[in-house]
């Protein structure tokens, strides 16, 4: 009776070894050295500019003027497959990429979100992946790979490398405030302050409106 508990007792643990071994997950190689970002998105096109992120710094975009003039900086605070949501430096001005529809919409403090740009193109962003290495990286050799040792070549001492020190996070200049705006262009026009509490709106069309 003893003998047979035994025989059950092994028997159990052999099968829940070959359980454990063939449900372990696989770690998938990485296809890119740095993080992806939360968008792989690049360039957001409209009439009159675009949007782009930043390379340097994910999550970081730039509203650019077709000329290449910067007008607006912005931080990804949230996204999902089918939008954006990008906030100004200040936390006040917040623009809405809706990928879905095709349109881009701002809202400024005390306002409703409201439509600004219709979206004509979009460019996703590229990611390539180096050949494969036979040694790694921090060996100062041709053709780094993780997955071998670093090897010691006669006569020369082991090649070492400082610490990397962590650079502090860039701090987002300040956006200006609308009380202190003179002018703002959108695609089709343009308002401009004219007085204390006045301002002249001028279309393409030639149009004037206070």
């Amino acid at each position: 009776m003893i003998f047979i508990r035994s025989l059950i007792g092994v028997f159990t643990l052999l099968l829940a070894g070959l359980v454990l071994s063939v449900s372990a997950p696989q770690i998938a190689a990485a296809n890119v050295s740095a993080p992806r970002p939360a968008t792989d998105i690049g360039v957001i096109h409209f009439r009159g500019g675009r949007l782009v992120q930043s390379t340097e710094q994910w999550g970081r975009w730039f509203e650019k003027r077709n000329n290449g003039k910067i007008n607006y900086e912005f931080f990804e605070t949230a996204s999902t497959a089918n939008s954006i949501e990008l906030t100004g430096p200040s936390g006040e001005v917040k623009l809405y990429v809706d990928l879905a529809n095709n349109v881009v919409k701002g809202q400024w403090p005390g306002q409703t979100p409201i439509k600004i740009y219709t979206i004509t193109k979009i460019e996703r962003l590229v990611f390539t992946q180096g050949p494969t290495k036979p040694y790694p990286a921090d060996c100062d050799l041709p053709d780094p790979d993780p997955s071998l040792p670093c090897p010691v070549i006669p006569g020369q001492p082991p090649v070492t490398h400082p610490p990397v020190t962590p650079q502090p996070p860039v701090t987002p200049p300040h956006a200006v405030h609308p009380k202190d705006m003179h002018s703002a262009t959108y695609a089709g026009g343009q308002f401009m302050r004219v007085g204390e509490s006045v301002w002249q709106q001028s279309t393409e069309m030639g149009e004037t409106f206070h």
